[in-house]
């Protein structure tokens, strides 16, 4: 069966074997279908304010003219075009602990420098959830001054990482593509 018909007959991937090939191929499916509001960014926004039917960069890169909903405490919503399939199951099991979600695309090739996502949050470490959609054995998140400590993620699992220590990412031949979410450090403790 092709991804689409499993979408079409399921609805959903969350809770299959990722070791399932059929499994891992409606997950890219999902997501090829995510990116084509913008496929040609590295970064696309799946929760925002209000709806927008234009790819949505990062708040920091939205120019406030362009985006005025984004001043003041505005809360952030999952854009309804994005709620189908694994994306919308962990969104209705888990959603509820995400702040901003976001489909990250590293091209071949690509580095991230090493960084610090921001200062601890009232004494709490900031946590970004990842879960790799594709990925291969030369994608590596590091930790370290010289990058020293590198963990390859796999496909289909979901990875709690602290971004307010040094890290960045460096990345093989392949695209990379990983569904990441903030979430408070408070609410997985």
């Amino acid at each position: 069966m092709q991804p689409k018909e499993i979408l079409e007959s399921e609805g959903v991937a969350m809770g299959k074997d990722w070791t399932d090939p059929g499994a891992t191929n409606l997950i890219k499916y999902e997501i090829t279908q995510v990116l084509k509001y913008g496929a040609t960014i590295d970064q696309i926004q799946l929760m925002w304010p209000i709806e927008r039917e234009v790819p949505l960069p990062q708040k920091w890169a939205a120019r406030e003219e362009l985006y005025p909903e984004l001043g003041g405490s505005a809360t952030y919503k999952v854009q309804k075009k994005f709620m189908f399939g694994y994306f919308k199951e962990l969104m209705e099991k888990y959603g509820h602990f995400f702040y901003e979600a976001s489909i990250i695309k590293h091209h071949p090739g690509a580095r991230i420098a090493k960084h610090i996502d921001g200062p601890k949050v009232e004494g709490f470490p900031r946590v970004r959830l990842h879960i790799p959609i594709i990925t291969s054995v030369e994608s590596f998140f590091c930790y370290g001054e010289d990058f020293e400590r590198q963990y390859i993620l796999e496909p289909g699992k979901a990875y709690l990482i602290n971004s307010s220590v040094s890290h960045g990412t460096l990345n093989g031949a392949s695209t990379r593509i990983h569904l990441q979410g903030k979430v408070e450090y408070k609410d997985i403790i």
